[in-house]
């Protein structure tokens, strides 16, 4: 086989090197459909709407992040948000003692 003039070489002419070496092609694979969630007992639903409204109240910032998750299919919805509390102590519940 000989080589163009132009110094570049016609690559219909020759096997692409992952079918010389035995590679495939990789192909997308599509994820399985989701089964649909299992209904909750009513204190599953009250304790995932508890946790809903605390988001909502403390970091509102997070809901449309939670949303994406669900759109994505990496979370079934607030069922998987196991809890939110806020890290910022209460100043009432703190004492300073001072020895």
């Amino acid at each position: 086989m000989s080589e163009p003039e132009d110094g570049k070489s016609d690559s219909s002419d020759r096997e692409s090197y992952a079918k010389a070496k035995g590679g495939r092609r990789r192909t997308h694979i599509s994820p399985p459909p989701a089964t649909p969630a299992r209904e909750l007992s009513a204190k599953e639903l009250a304790h995932a709407k508890a946790c809903a409204a605390a988001v909502h109240d403390l970091i509102p910032e997070a809901v449309p992040f939670i949303k994406d998750l669900v759109s994505l299919g990496m979370i079934d919805g607030w069922r998987n948000v196991l809890s939110c509390r806020s890290i910022v102590e209460d100043e009432s519940n703190s004492e300073n003692k001072e020895t």
